[in-house]
Parts: C-alpha cells; structure tokens; sequence
C-alpha cells in the first residue's frame, strides 16, 4: 500500500500559521487551548471566532469558496451546508492537557496532527483530528468495529477525535482489481456502518477520506453529526458509495455508459441487479440492502462430483463430463479454481465422441495454460472465459482436418458448458444446448445458459410459447457448436454463486426427458452432489433414456 499515508502541510500555506523557530514558540498553551497565535504570528490571540472572517474560505459541500468582502454575494443551494474552517495550532500547542502537537500532517475542513502524549523524555504518539465545533459535548459516534475508538472531546470551539499511532493508508487512493469478493468485502461492513450511524440518529454520511485502512482492515476515522428529521438517508449514502468503490477504485477505466453506469462495469450480473435495485429505489430499507447482500455469502466449502450415462436407446456414449480442482498462489494472489463442465458430441454427426473428449482435453489444457493469469481481476477472468471457448474450438477444429476425420462429410462436433468457480465468482461458457442450472432455497430452480438451438430461436421470436417448445419437434437442431470453422456463437457471463447453492452442468438427455419443475424437486430433496447426479440420471432413464445422460454438479456450504 503505501509506507506514509499523510501528506505534510505546505511550510507556509495561506491559510495557516506560519511554523516558527522552536526557541521562538511558546513551551506550553493552556489546556484549554485558551491562547493560539493569529495567522501574522505577531501577537497572540484569544479564542477562533464561531464565524469566518470575510476573507476566509468557506467549504460548502465539496468545493473551497474564496468569498472576499468587495465580491458580490454568493447565493449557497439550501441543500449545501457550510462547514467552518478553524487554523491549525502550532507546533507546541497542548490538547487537553496532555497531548502536545509536534508536527500538522495535514490542514482544511479538517485538521491533522501526530501530537506526544507521553511524559518526560517519553513518546506516545497519537493522530489528532480537529474541526470547528457543533455542539457543546463531543458526538460519539456508533460502538460497532466499523467505527474506530477514538478518545473525544471538545475545548475552544473545537473537536477532537484521538487515536492511536499508527500506519494507515488511505482509502481513497486505494485502487483494485474489479472484483465482486473485493467489492462486497468493502461494501458489506459500509452498509452495516451506515445502519448503525442511522439508527443512533447521526447523518448517515461517510466521505471517502474518512475511510483508513489499518492492517488490511478499512475502518472509520474522524466524525459524526447529528441528523435532522428526514434528513438521514443511508439509502442514497448506500449508492453513492457503491458507485465510488466499483467505479473509481475496482474500474477506474471502464468506459461508462450514460443510461446505464453500471451495465458496462465488469461485475456479476447478481451484483448489478442488486445495484440497480439500491439505485432505482426498489430497496426500501437499509435492512433489505443488507439482506441482499447476505445472499452473497461467500460458500466455505464445496462437493463435486460428475457422471455419465448411456442412457436406454443408444449403442454407445458421446458425452463427456470433466470436473478439476486446481488452487494457485502466484505474484497476483492466490486463487481456487474449480471447474464442471459437459460436452455432448453431436449425434448425428460421425465421431461425436471423439469431439466431446477433444473439447474437455483441450479445455483442461486451456486452463492449466492460463493457471497463473490475473484471475482475481474480472475483466481478466472473463477475456479467459472467452480465450478458453475460442482454444476449445481451435482445437476441436484442427482434429476435424487430420484423418481419418478430413475425409468424413459430417465432421465431428460437441456441446460444450462450463463453470468455473473463483471464490463467490462464477465464469459461465456455453456454446450449443447443454446447460447450466443452479438452485438455492431462496431462489429455486434458475437457468443460467441460453440454447443455441432453432428451437430458442422460435421462443425469442415469440413465434412459440415454452410448453410449445417442450418436445418441440425440431429441438435437435442447434445454431451453434464446437468445431464450426465459421460462425460460432458462444456466451460468457460472470455470475455468483453464494453459501448454500447448488449448481449442475447437464447434456440434453437430461432436460429432453425431464422439464424444469421435474428437475427442481430432485435437486431441491437431495443432500450432496453425488446423490444429485446418480438421481438425475436414474429418472432421465426413467423418463425413457432416449439420450446419453451427463451431469456435472457441485454443492456450496
């Protein structure tokens, strides 16, 4: 991060006292700070005035107004509030009896001081903030961890917060690779922050420069205000803030959409919706915001298991199911990959197999290859997902024009659907129409692939309703497969899959023999992975078996 998060004051700034010779100071100031030095540093003065001077700044909202007495009036939008700017002490001044200022890190709105606490030829050092004051006693701000211990008070119209020494790096220069674990790391405790900063009546407000982080740990710094009635919104606080960590800190050069910020940012699309509800005000209380993002709880632990079947009409099996756990640690972090995936060879075409097993050999390949890329960063992970589909084609491709496959009138070709799980994350390809489900008990049974089929087609056409598509005479024929020299479709997507979710790659002679609701009621009985795919084939083949039946399933706890 960053070995020293302050930035020293200017050695004579405008604004503030200018520094004086150690022997010209003053070796003590009253405790309660009764006597500070005036900005020309000739004579000493009583105690700052409530109210700026004509010339002074004033800071409303985000901007530095200079307001000088000859310059025509500013009229300020209600909606801004003023903030008074206090002078910083000088070096040597005395904080509550007991904390000598030794150095001003850093002067405005707020002021920063490392100040000694310790005795006689002792160090204790603290970090001091100091703003005007708003109310006669201290504000404490919430008891959660979130919230910083500070030691609080108030004296000549100024308050204080105190903390421990400390490195710290600040929050607002933190940048990251995009990444939904990293976002809802950051996000999720700013949510509860703001919650507990509206329910002890204070402004739910955190700035960006408030936010530290201490030992990888970020937290709140500095201090709270009082709410007016109505005035608290953690809603819109909530917003504002989750835009500024994925836009400016996790995806500072996306290119932006102006309808739609956060469709071209490379997050989930669970993420997003969650977004769009927070933005569009279909989340009514901080506590459905939470409760969104706790659905998003991190799975601790996984089951895998894979299986494949002949199934009851056909001589031989060209399916192919492959599952791979692999975990990494390199200069770009250390990373879990978990991979399911299932290829249904083309019947039909001669050699189905031969492609089925093509496409998992050299997607494994493709992975491994690729074991040591960014796969913390999304927009990384999902360029992969398409690099993975595009070396599976390839490779597929240049079997078909090798013999004996060169002479064959219909070359090989398969199916191909994988997931690839990073953490909470969820690389998802699918080209052809096998597919993906996943099933939570919150959400049900939901499809996270879209067939390249002429049957989907018809639906998205609205040419067809869902019922009609169910054994859909024409339902064998797919627009898009692995091994097309020429206009392949593929889709990647990045999804989430949380704690207590279940997902399973399935071939066609899954969903040909058994319909969504069918397949939800098995799913949703069965306790592990490898009961869901011993099940799922038994009543596929119970169903008639007029295909080779594959699933590829995986469990979250």
């Amino acid at each position: 991060m960053f070995s020293n998060p302050f930035k020293r004051a200017p050695e004579s700034p405008v604004d503030a006292a200018p520094s004086l010779d150690p022997e010209s100071q003053p070796q003590s100031v009253a405790a309660d700070i009764s006597v500070l030095m005036e900005a020309d540093g000739d004579e000493p003065s009583s105690v700052e005035e409530n109210t700026p001077s004509a010339s002074e700044p004033i800071v409303t909202g985000l901007e530095n107004v200079a307001v000088e007495s000859t310059a025509p009036e500013i009229e300020v939008p209600a909606v801004m509030e003023e903030v008074r700017v206090v002078k910083p002490l000088f070096v040597g001044s005395f904080l509550n009896g007991e904390l000598e200022v030794v150095e001003v890190l850093e002067h405005g709105p707020i002021n920063f001081y490392r100040a000694n606490a310790g005795g006689w030829g002792e160090n204790d050092w603290k970090w001091v903030w100091e703003r005007a004051s708003v109310s006669n006693e201290p504000i404490k701000t919430p008891g959660a961890s979130f919230f910083v211990p500070a030691t609080r008070f108030v004296g000549d119209e100024r308050e204080y917060a105190v903390y421990d020494w400390d490195e710290r790096d600040p929050f607002s220069e933190w940048r990251a690779p995009a990444n939904d674990d990293t976002f809802l790391e950051m996000i999720a405790p700013l949510a509860r922050a703001l919650e507990a900063l509206e329910s002890a009546g204070l402004k739910a407000r955190i700035e960006p420069d408030s936010l530290w982080f201490q030992e990888g740990e970020l937290g709140f710094y500095g201090f709270g205000d009082f709410a007016v009635a109505g005035e608290s919104d953690a809603l819109k606080e909530l917003a504002t803030l989750s835009s500024t960590v994925a836009k400016a800190h996790l995806a500072p050069r996306a290119t932006l959409r102006l309808d739609d910020v956060w469709a071209s940012l490379p997050f989930s699309v669970e993420l997003k919706e969650w977004a769009h509800q927070l933005e569009g005000g279909t989340l009514v209380s901080m506590g459905e915001a939470i409760q969104g993002l706790d659905r998003f709880a991190a799975p601790s632990r996984t089951q895998i298991e894979v299986q494949t079947d002949v199934g009851l009409e056909r001589d031989h099996n060209e399916d192919g199911v492959l599952s791979l756990s692999l975990k990494r640690a390199s200069q770009n972090g250390a990373v879990l990959l978990e991979l399911l995936a299932v290829a249904d060879g083309m019947g039909g075409h001669e050699a189905g197999e031969e492609a089925s097993q093509c496409a998992l050999d050299a997607l494994q390949d493709g992975l491994l290859a690729r074991q040591d890329a960014n796969w913390n960063d999304n927009g990384v992970a999902l360029l992969l997902g398409h690099e993975l589909v595009e070396a599976v084609n390839a490779a597929v491709i240049a079997q078909n024009e090798a013999p004996p496959f060169a002479s064959m009138r219909q070359k090989p070709g398969t199916t191909l659907v994988f997931a690839l799980r990073l953490g909470r994350r969820l690389v998802v390809g699918n080209v052809g129409d096998s597919r993906l489900y996943r099933w939570s008990q919150s959400r049900g049974l939901e499809l996270l692939t879209k067939d390249h089929s002429y049957v989907q087609d018809l639906l998205d056409a609205g040419k067809i309703t869902p019922d009609e598509a169910w054994g859909h005479p024409d339902s064998s024929i797919i627009t898009s497969h692995i091994g097309m020299p020429r206009g392949m479709q593929s889709d990647v997507t990045l999804r989430l899959l949380s704690s207590g979710e279940r997902i399973f790659c399935v071939s066609d002679g899954v969903v040909d023999t058994l319909r969504d609701p069918q397949i939800e009621e098995v799913v949703a009985s069965t306790s592990n992975a490898a009961e869901l795919c011993s099940r799922l084939v038994d009543a596929a083949n119970e169903a008639g078996g007029i295909d080779n039946i594959s699933v590829a399933a995986l469990f979250c706890e």
